[in-house]
């Protein structure tokens, strides 16, 4: 396998395995009091070595703000949707760190390379 293939797979994985993130499982495990970026993140990265930063900020706060606007939720749990989605600036510039040092220590420890038999070697 070339390099070119072999990174065209790891694309192929990393991609399916990303799509299989339960990235919006957070809201049913923790309580609403609970809830913020940073822990959010903090279990994401813990828990799931292909989670993106993209789509783990998009998830978030696309799950607030469909719980802000939904009227038959409590108005306590609504608040706390609000006042996180009022915040997120302020909130996604201080979980970056996390994000940088996920990145750093996935690059120490670099997928191992396959290696195949001789006989498919030549």
């Amino acid at each position: 396998m070339t390099a070119i293939s072999n990174t065209a797979f790891d694309i192929q994985v990393n991609s399916f395995v990303c799509v299989n993130i339960p990235y919006i499982k957070y809201f049913k495990l923790c309580s609403y009091e609970n809830w913020s970026l940073h822990y959010y993140v903090s279990m994401l990265i813990k828990n799931y070595k292909f989670a993106e930063k993209k789509e783990a900020h998009r998830s978030f706060y696309k799950v607030l703000h469909n719980i802000k606007n939904d009227l038959s939720i409590s108005q306590d749990v609504r608040d706390i949707a609000q006042n996180l989605i009022k915040n997120s600036k302020a909130d996604i510039k201080n979980v970056n760190s996390l994000w940088e040092k996920a990145i750093k220590e996935k690059k120490i420890l670099p997928p191992p390379v396959p290696v195949l038999p001789s006989s498919f070697t030549g």
